[in-house]
Protein backbone atom coordinates (compact mmCIF):
# COMPACT_ATOMS: atom_id res chain seq x y z
CA UNK A 1 0.00 0.00 0.00
CA UNK A 2 1.82 3.60 -0.77
CA UNK A 3 1.01 6.18 1.13
CA UNK A 4 1.41 9.77 -0.27
CA UNK A 5 3.09 12.47 1.40
CA UNK A 6 2.07 16.05 0.83
CA UNK A 7 5.89 16.90 0.44
CA UNK A 8 6.01 14.21 -1.99
CA UNK A 9 2.52 15.64 -3.81
CA UNK A 10 4.12 18.80 -3.73
CA UNK A 11 7.69 17.84 -5.41
CA UNK A 12 5.83 16.48 -8.04
CA UNK A 13 3.26 19.18 -8.72
CA UNK A 14 6.13 21.27 -8.97
CA UNK A 15 8.28 19.67 -11.34
CA UNK A 16 5.16 19.53 -13.70
CA UNK A 17 5.01 22.58 -13.46
CA UNK A 18 8.61 23.75 -14.30
CA UNK A 19 8.04 21.38 -17.39
CA UNK A 20 5.03 22.68 -18.46
CA UNK A 21 6.54 26.59 -18.26
CA UNK A 22 9.49 25.62 -20.11
CA UNK A 23 6.42 24.21 -22.78
CA UNK A 24 4.82 27.41 -22.95
CA UNK A 25 8.19 29.67 -23.13
CA UNK A 26 9.00 27.47 -26.13
CA UNK A 27 5.99 28.08 -27.85
CA UNK A 28 5.93 32.01 -27.10
CA UNK A 29 9.38 32.24 -28.17
CA UNK A 30 8.62 30.24 -31.40
CA UNK A 31 5.28 31.87 -32.11
CA UNK A 32 7.53 35.93 -31.35
CA UNK A 33 9.86 34.13 -34.45
CA UNK A 34 7.44 33.18 -36.75
CA UNK A 35 5.80 36.82 -36.38
CA UNK A 36 8.87 38.48 -36.53
CA UNK A 37 9.65 36.76 -40.30
CA UNK A 38 6.45 37.01 -41.59
CA UNK A 39 6.77 41.05 -40.74
CA UNK A 40 10.18 41.33 -41.96
CA UNK A 41 10.16 39.92 -45.19
CA UNK A 42 11.60 41.88 -48.09
CA UNK A 43 12.63 41.07 -51.79
CA UNK A 44 16.37 39.43 -51.66
CA UNK A 45 18.22 38.56 -54.65
CA UNK A 46 18.43 35.22 -55.38
CA UNK A 47 21.68 33.97 -54.19
CA UNK A 48 20.92 35.77 -51.18
CA UNK A 49 17.48 33.81 -50.67
CA UNK A 50 18.84 30.35 -50.63
CA UNK A 51 21.36 30.78 -47.49
CA UNK A 52 18.90 32.99 -45.77
CA UNK A 53 16.23 29.79 -46.83
CA UNK A 54 19.40 27.51 -45.83
CA UNK A 55 19.59 29.39 -42.37
CA UNK A 56 15.79 29.76 -41.38
CA UNK A 57 16.17 25.55 -42.01
CA UNK A 58 18.64 25.29 -39.52
CA UNK A 59 16.81 27.59 -37.21
CA UNK A 60 13.70 25.49 -37.33
CA UNK A 61 15.40 22.52 -37.37
CA UNK A 62 16.97 23.78 -33.93
CA UNK A 63 13.78 24.91 -32.58
CA UNK A 64 11.86 21.24 -33.28
CA UNK A 65 14.81 19.91 -31.53
CA UNK A 66 14.44 21.62 -28.65
CA UNK A 67 10.81 21.32 -28.61
CA UNK A 68 10.77 17.31 -28.47
CA UNK A 69 13.61 17.04 -25.91
CA UNK A 70 11.16 19.11 -24.14
CA UNK A 71 8.01 16.99 -24.56
CA UNK A 72 10.20 13.59 -24.02
CA UNK A 73 11.64 15.45 -20.37
CA UNK A 74 7.54 16.19 -20.10
CA UNK A 75 7.00 12.38 -20.95
CA UNK A 76 9.96 10.74 -18.43
CA UNK A 77 8.45 13.16 -16.01
CA UNK A 78 4.77 11.65 -16.30
CA UNK A 79 6.29 8.34 -16.18
CA UNK A 80 8.06 8.54 -12.83
CA UNK A 81 4.82 10.08 -11.11
CA UNK A 82 3.07 7.49 -9.01
CA UNK A 83 -0.18 6.23 -9.64
CA UNK A 84 -3.13 8.57 -8.14
CA UNK A 85 -4.38 5.57 -6.02
CA UNK A 86 -2.73 2.76 -4.44
CA UNK A 87 -3.12 -0.55 -6.95
CA UNK A 88 -4.43 1.34 -9.83
CA UNK A 89 -1.98 0.57 -12.95
CA UNK A 90 -1.81 2.68 -15.93
CA UNK A 91 -0.01 5.40 -16.72
CA UNK A 92 -0.11 9.27 -17.30
CA UNK A 93 -0.16 10.83 -20.60
CA UNK A 94 -0.46 14.20 -21.52
CA UNK A 95 -4.05 15.83 -22.35
CA UNK A 96 -3.60 16.10 -26.20
CA UNK A 97 -2.47 12.03 -25.82
CA UNK A 98 -5.81 10.95 -23.71
CA UNK A 99 -8.40 9.54 -25.13
CA UNK A 100 -10.90 9.30 -22.64
CA UNK A 101 -14.17 11.13 -21.21
CA UNK A 102 -12.83 11.87 -17.49
CA UNK A 103 -10.03 10.54 -15.31
CA UNK A 104 -7.69 11.73 -12.97
CA UNK A 105 -6.00 14.63 -13.49
CA UNK A 106 -2.91 16.86 -13.02
CA UNK A 107 -3.27 20.56 -13.22
CA UNK A 108 -1.03 23.62 -13.01
CA UNK A 109 -1.70 27.39 -12.52
CA UNK A 110 1.18 29.28 -14.79
CA UNK A 111 -0.37 32.24 -12.73
CA UNK A 112 0.02 31.50 -9.44
CA UNK A 113 2.19 28.39 -9.73
CA UNK A 114 -0.46 26.51 -8.23
CA UNK A 115 -0.46 22.67 -8.96
CA UNK A 116 -3.32 20.24 -8.05
CA UNK A 117 -4.79 16.50 -8.66
CA UNK A 118 -8.00 15.77 -9.12
CA UNK A 119 -10.27 12.56 -9.69
CA UNK A 120 -12.55 14.28 -11.50
CA UNK A 121 -11.00 15.97 -14.43
CA UNK A 122 -12.03 15.68 -17.98
CA UNK A 123 -10.36 16.14 -21.28
CA UNK A 124 -12.04 18.90 -22.88
CA UNK A 125 -13.65 21.12 -19.30
CA UNK A 126 -11.18 23.15 -17.36
CA UNK A 127 -11.14 23.28 -13.85
CA UNK A 128 -10.20 26.62 -11.99
CA UNK A 129 -6.82 27.39 -9.43
CA UNK A 130 -8.45 27.65 -5.88
CA UNK A 131 -5.64 30.14 -5.27
CA UNK A 132 -6.46 32.92 -7.98
CA UNK A 133 -9.53 30.97 -9.96
CA UNK A 134 -8.18 30.93 -13.28
CA UNK A 135 -9.69 28.29 -15.60
CA UNK A 136 -7.15 25.69 -16.90
CA UNK A 137 -7.40 22.24 -18.85
CA UNK A 138 -5.49 19.25 -16.93
CA UNK A 139 -1.93 19.37 -18.20
CA UNK A 140 -1.66 15.13 -18.15
CA UNK A 141 -4.65 12.51 -17.15
CA UNK A 142 -4.19 9.15 -15.86
CA UNK A 143 -4.80 5.97 -18.34
CA UNK A 144 -5.94 2.46 -16.39
CA UNK A 145 -4.28 -0.69 -17.72
CA UNK A 146 -7.90 -2.35 -17.30
CA UNK A 147 -11.62 -0.82 -16.97
CA UNK A 148 -11.80 -0.28 -12.64
CA UNK A 149 -14.40 0.29 -10.84
CA UNK A 150 -13.27 2.50 -7.44
CA UNK A 151 -16.03 2.46 -4.27
CA UNK A 152 -15.71 5.52 -1.99
CA UNK A 153 -17.31 5.70 1.18
CA UNK A 154 -19.24 8.87 1.67
CA UNK A 155 -17.53 10.12 4.93
CA UNK A 156 -14.10 10.02 2.33
CA UNK A 157 -15.58 12.58 -0.04
CA UNK A 158 -14.33 16.06 -0.18
CA UNK A 159 -16.43 19.10 -1.07
CA UNK A 160 -16.74 19.47 -4.31
CA UNK A 161 -16.31 23.21 -5.81
CA UNK A 162 -18.71 23.24 -8.21
CA UNK A 163 -18.17 27.53 -8.92
CA UNK A 164 -14.33 26.07 -10.31
CA UNK A 165 -15.77 23.11 -12.28
CA UNK A 166 -16.76 23.99 -16.21
CA UNK A 167 -18.30 20.79 -15.99
CA UNK A 168 -20.76 21.65 -13.03
CA UNK A 169 -21.13 24.71 -15.06
CA UNK A 170 -22.64 23.22 -18.20
CA UNK A 171 -24.85 20.24 -16.14
CA UNK A 172 -21.77 17.38 -17.13
CA UNK A 173 -20.23 16.79 -14.08
CA UNK A 174 -20.98 13.62 -12.23
CA UNK A 175 -20.13 15.51 -8.84
CA UNK A 176 -22.30 18.75 -9.54
CA UNK A 177 -24.12 19.81 -6.21
CA UNK A 178 -27.68 19.97 -7.94
CA UNK A 179 -28.71 22.64 -4.93
CA UNK A 180 -26.72 24.84 -6.63
CA UNK A 181 -28.40 25.38 -9.91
Amino acid sequence: MHIFSSRVIQQNIYQTCSLINNLNHLQVNIFRLLSSATKNKKATPVGDQKSKDQKSKEQKSKEQKSKEQKKESFLRYLASLEAPMPGVEGRWVPRDDFTGEKGFGIFHCPSCKNGWYSAHAYKIYRQGCQKCEKMFFPIALWVNKMKQTFIVKQDKIEPHRSDLCEACQIKKCTRRNDDLF
